[in-house]
C-alpha cells in the first residue's frame, strides 16, 4: 500500500469515527428520535460509514426528504489559522431518491459546513423546524374542500 493510500485510509477511518460519535450522540437525544436511522450503515471494510441521512418525515417542502450528514476526507484535513485541525461536517438536503437538492429558502444554495457537533445538531434542529413549518390555513382549506368533493362524488 502506498503512503498516499495509507494516509487516505487513516483519514477515511477518522471520518468514520467522527460520524459514529455524532450518530451516537444524536441517537440518544430525544430531539432527534423521529429522524434518526436505526443503525449507522457500514463502510466497505465493516467500519461505520462517514455519512448518514436523517429522514424528515414531516417535511412540507416537496423536494426535501432527508438531511445528509458527512465527515468527508477532504474536509477533515483542513486547519484553522493556528494550524489546529478542523473536523468539518457537511450537511446537504436530499430528495426522496437520494439526490442532493438545493433550496435557498432553507439556506441551502450549496452544501453547508460546521466545525462542532453542537453546531451540526443546531443545524439539524433548524432544518427540522423549517421543513415542518407552520400549518398554512390555505392548505387546510384546500384539503377540506377536496374531502368534501370526494364525499359528494
Amino acid at each position: 500500500m502506498s503512503t498516499w493510500q495509507c494516509k487516505y485510509m487513516t483519514t477515511f477511518l477518522q471520518c468514520s469515527q467522527l460520524a459514529s460519535e455524532l450518530y451516537d450522540e444524536m441517537k440518544n437525544d430525544p430531539d432527534f428520535r423521529d429522524v434518526m436511522p436505526r443503525t449507522l450503515e457500514k463502510g466497505p471494510f465493516g467500519e461505520p460509514n462517514y455519512c448518514f441521512h436523517l429522514h424528515l418525515p414531516m417535511s412540507k417542502v416537496s423536494d426535501v426528504c432527508e438531511l445528509s450528514l458527512s465527515y468527508v476526507p477532504d474536509m477533515v484535513q483542513r486547519t484553522d489559522n493556528n494550524g489546529n485541525r478542523l473536523h468539518l461536517c457537511e450537511t446537504a438536503l436530499m430528495d426522496c431518491d437520494g439526490n442532493v437538492v438545493f433550496n435557498e429558502d432553507l439556506g441551502y444554495d450549496d452544501l453547508r459546513r460546521f466545525d462542532t457537533m453542537d453546531k451540526v445538531k443546531e443545524e439539524v434542529l433548524r432544518v427540522m423546524r423549517l421543513v415542518q413549518g407552520p400549518v398554512d390555513a390555505s392548505d387546510e382549506k384546500e384539503e377540506k374542500e377536496e374531502k368534501e368533493e370526494k364525499k359528494e362524488s
